[in-house]
């Protein structure tokens, strides 16, 4: 073979490649069948229209993607427990959603949340008690700082808020992310957010929770979140690092279980503030035996 056929061979290769590439680059995508392997509503979109994933704390959601996700099945529930239960029975124990562009997991089963409890070392300072304000961002209540590397102090006083409510949180949660002149005033977007301190006043919402529930399970079955800094594997799926991880108690505890105040310690403990002294486990009781007389 000469020299000529030999560049005519390489030249039609070439173009026959530049050829296959425009074509294929022309052709429609197929539609993603899922974006992680953990069941539950998927985005009608293509792999190169969705969300970043992982979105750290403090963003804006409305500057990073205007996908609403999916808010139109969420304004059909009254609250974010009836969503959560909601997912579990049609998903079962994990299921994920989109609340806007982001990412969020649901865990509804006790042993899947022993898997949560074993990546504590990588928990971030976040609020337990306030899965609205975290899946906004309100860095106040979320922040990027490791939960070993804080000290939180044991301590049942402390100013009570109104965002520390579940009503609060269930109006931003079905709101979505869009609500930025709505929900954050200017007072809220100067002033330094006092992490530390939200996680503080964990003891404060529980026992108020108590106080004010007519139930106990009903108090002790408020939706919970937490927050990694790294990716983690929960049952066998991998969840990437600031994905919301929504917490459903009303599954996890046993309602008929006769110690259910300490079982709700033993199983979300490892949760930022959920780490009660004896001092604060004896004055929850004393509220829970004031409500019985």
């Amino acid at each position: 073979m000469g020299v000529q056929e030999v560049l005519l061979y390489f030249f039609w290769n070439f173009v026959g490649f530049q050829f296959f590439l425009f074509v294929w680059n022309r052709l429609p995508k197929p539609k993603p069948i899922d974006y992680t392997t953990i069941p539950g509503l998927k985005l009608e979109c293509s792999a190169e229209e969705l969300p970043p994933l992982s979105i750290p704390p403090p963003q804006s959601l409305s500057t990073i993607h205007k996908e609403k996700g999916h808010l139109s099945e969420i304004s059909k529930t009254e609250s974010i427990r009836e969503f959560l239960e909601f997912s579990h029975q049609l998903f079962g124990p994990i299921s994920s959603f989109y609340w806007g562009p982001r990412y969020v997991v649901i865990v509804s089963s006790k042993k899947i949340l022993a898997d949560l409890r074993n990546a504590r070392e990588n928990l971030v300072c976040a609020n337990p008690y306030l899965p609205g304000s975290v899946l906004f961002g309100d860095s106040r209540f979320s922040s990027i700082f490791p939960l070993n590397s804080v000290y939180i102090e044991k301590t049942m006083n402390g100013e009570w808020k109104n965002e520390f409510s579940e009503e609060f949180q269930n109006h931003i949660f079905q709101r979505g992310p869009f609500l930025d002149g709505e929900m954050m005033t200017n007072e809220m977007r100067e002033n330094p957010r006092d992490i530390i301190q939200s996680l503080q006043l964990v003891f404060k919402i529980l026992q108020k929770e108590i106080q004010e529930s007519e139930t106990l399970i009903d108090a002790l079955c408020r939706p919970l979140v937490c927050l990694y800094e790294k990716e983690i594997d929960v049952d066998a799926h991998p969840v990437p690092a600031w994905v919301p991880i929504l917490l459903h108690p009303m599954q996890i505890l046993d309602r008929n279980s006769a110690t259910l105040l300490d079982d709700f310690h033993e199983e979300f403990n490892f949760l930022p503030g959920c780490s009660f002294n004896d001092q604060q486990l004896i004055e929850l009781k004393k509220t829970l035996k004031a409500l019985r007389k």
